[in-house]
């Protein structure tokens, strides 16, 4: 018996090397030939083979090495703990046990799975190419797309870390960063000094409006007749559908003060965008009893108004001016 016994562990101390070592295919196969034929008096090759088995996920070997050493325990034949085998078995019941519905859900939903942003950036992408943006929603597009991108990031050095490919990631992360750079291109200056305003203004539109828009029609007109009323911008809108080049346009007029933005279409350029201009100008004042104005000359109309003028081709300014004598000088 004394030689069985010592046989034993000779063997326990070869598997326990083995399982240091990390080779748990040769200690494992040891750790069960104890277990079956030599009937330890300790709980160590139970242990360790529960151990390997449950790192393999072969819960039922595990579960059955588990019962065999709680049943020892029981006839008080090893020693050690068997809180550690009631242990096991419950993790094993635990593993076993079916995920939750709303778990998965969850997990699908997740925004930084990978199908999910492909197709959610691609679609953005097509969105910002296709769709004439105002430069309010250019400036909110570029927040959502720099926040992405500073999600992504974080998931792509979390994967890195653990050794994991990058690919799809990465490719997204690019695209999210194009977009970020054009949202950032289609916001006007104006919007970045301005940052956190949230007034919408469709820049296809006309605006107008007077300082006597409520007055009656005695007071829409002066002495000499050069007041601009509501009748003259009405006629100066239509005249415009007739302007080649020009996409629209904003005139406001306050007082003594007109302010005309110009919007031209992409390639129209900046010479073309500033004849336009002075032809919408040389229109209303031809409507005034002043003199007609011709060439380059806005017209006398305007020295009663601090003019200025701005052209865009697109969302970039090309031309700035004001009137000076009747003419238009850029800034």
């Amino acid at each position: 018996m004394k030689d069985k016994f010592d046989e034993m562990y000779l063997k326990l101390s070869g598997a326990n090397n083995f399982y240091k070592q990390g080779n748990n295919v040769k200690a494992l196969s040891i750790y069960l030939d104890i277990i079956e034929n030599y009937y330890p008096d300790k709980d160590e090759p139970y242990k360790h083979a529960c151990d390997i088995l449950m790192a393999e996920k072969k819960y039922d070997k595990a579960k059955t090495i588990a019962n065999k050493a709680l049943k020892a325990f029981r006839e008080d034949n090893i020693r050690g703990s068997a809180e550690y085998f009631k242990g096991v078995l419950e993790s094993i019941d635990q593993s076993k046990k079916p995920v939750k519905e709303s778990n998965v859900k969850k997990k699908r939903l997740n925004i930084l799975d990978n199908k999910f942003m492909t197709y959610g950036s691609i679609l953005l992408l097509i969105l910002s190419v296709l769709l004439s943006l105002p430069d309010k929603l250019n400036k909110l597009f570029f927040l959502i797309f720099i926040l992405v991108s500073l999600l992504l990031v974080f998931e792509i050095i979390k994967d890195i870390k653990k050794n994991v490919k990058v690919t799809s990631k990465s490719l997204v992360f690019v695209v999210f960063i194009v977009l970020t750079l054009y949202a950032g291109y289609k916001t006007p200056k104006e919007e970045w000094l301005n940052f956190f305003s949230v007034d919408f203004t469709r820049s296809a539109s006309t605006e107008t409006s007077t300082a006597s828009d409520n007055s009656s029609d005695a007071e829409k007109e002066d002495e000499s007749g050069t007041k601009i009323v509501r009748e003259d911008l009405d006629k100066l809108e239509k005249y415009s559908e007739r302007i080649t080049g020009l996409e629209s346009y904003l005139l406001k007029v306050n007082e003594n003060r007109i302010f005309l933005r110009v919007n031209v279409y992409e390639g129209t350029g900046k010479e073309r965008a500033k004849a336009i201009a002075i032809d919408l100008l040389q229109e209303l004042n031809s409507m005034k009893d002043v003199p007609k104005a011709s060439g380059n000359s806005i017209g006398d109309l305007y020295d009663k108004y601090n003019v200025t003028v701005k052209a865009y081709e697109g969302s970039v300014m090309i031309y700035s001016a004001k009137a000076d004598y009747g003419e238009l000088v850029e800034d």
